[in-house]
């Protein structure tokens, strides 16, 4: 029973009731004119946005189902849900506005509930349940938290980060190759939906590397998860039409302008994530360094490309940092993980 309510209460009630909050008690003022179809598709069809196709497509699907829906068609009527979106676009459609809602809150849950059954594990998370259960509604706050920036995929990200996560630490317990052929297909979807897709290989790097160091077996096993990434990352940029950018303009500037608050805020938030992480565990604090040298081509991205006032740019490093602060690996090479409750 207790079990039951830890998934109902923390997997699927918490995360429902963050991203409730933010999207109808709070009104992002970053975020504006993309809540229309005609808005959406022409902004999410070109540049670097043209190839994050998963969570655009998902988004465009269910709210054509949901606008099919009778009841929905008179959703706007209420002037709750409509007059404060005029303000963020004048031709704002309220249903696809609650689709924004419906996607990251189902989304939420199911990272929410991806993460309480990672940490289930006992031999690879060896912490008290309430340690663990903090850890995921922190996640959860944080991923609502930075949605002031309201996107189609970044919560379908989170989720996908989780779940090559578990498929690949569970792989690392039993070297079973169904969870190996998961972790790739898993991170070919996560790729289809967003560049994020990288942090997981750099989890995977890290993990091996703090293990084994430079071997070249592990180096070997990193070759197809590398594969696909890399194969429907090109594919996507090459798409025929109009050009696909492999990123946007350069922030540099922007984002190291102090005399600008909104930078200042940026650059202290990216202070503050990457002193975070440095700092989550004693215990793994090499494992967490390694992890911070594999993603840095992920942060160099985000200091030069990236608006560092997004601070959801931070949240899939912190989120892999997070799982890794509390993860026990083997005392030595030859240990193995046992199975026997796996």
């Amino acid at each position: 029973m207790q079990k039951i309510l830890r998934y109902f209460f923390i997997g699927i009630l918490f995360p429902l009731l963050v991203q409730y909050v933010f999207y109808f008690q709070f009104t992002s003022n970053y975020t504006q004119d993309l809540f229309s179809e005609a808005k959406f598709v022409n902004f999410y069809g070109s540049k670097v946005y043209k190839s994050r196709q998963l969570g655009k497509q998902i988004h465009l699907w269910v709210y054509h189902k949901l606008a099919s829906i009778d009841k929905m068609k008179n959703y706007g009527a209420n002037p709750y849900n409509s007059e404060r979106l005029l303000h963020l676009d004048k031709n704002a459609d309220v249903v696809f506005y609650l689709t924004y809602f419906f996607i990251a809150a189902f989304f939420s849950v199911l990272t929410s509930l991806t993460m309480i059954y990672l940490f289930e594990d006992e031999l690879l998370f060896p912490f008290s349940q309430n340690q663990k259960d903090l850890l995921v509604c922190f996640l959860i706050l944080l991923i609502g938290f930075t949605q002031f920036v309201v996107t189609p995929y970044d919560a379908i990200g989170y989720f996908f980060e989780a779940l090559g996560i578990l498929f690949f630490l569970k792989y690392l317990k039993t070297q079973s190759i169904l969870l190996y052929l998961a972790l790739l297909i898993t991170i070919v979807f996560a790729t289809l939906n967003r560049e994020t897709s990288l942090i997981i290989l750099s989890f995977i790097a890290a993990v091996f590397f703090t293990k084994n160091g430079w071997k070249k077996e592990w180096i070997q096993q990193m070759i197809l998860p590398v594969l696909c990434f890399a194969v429907p990352y090109l594919v996507l940029k090459l798409l025929p039409g109009e050009e696909s950018n492999f990123t946007n303009e350069s922030q540099l500037f922007i984002n190291f302008n102090i005399r600008n608050p909104y930078s200042l805020m940026g650059l202290s938030f990216g202070a503050f994530a990457i002193y975070f992480m440095w700092n989550l565990s004693s215990i793994n604090r090499k494992l967490i360094k390694t992890f911070l040298f594999f993603s840095l081509p992920y942060i160099i991205i985000i200091l030069i490309v990236g608006l560092l006032l997004e601070y959801r740019l931070w949240i899939p490093l912190l989120q892999g940092a997070l799982v890794l602060s509390f993860l026990k690996l083997p005392d030595s090479n030859k240990e193995k993980y046992q199975t026997t409750n796996a």
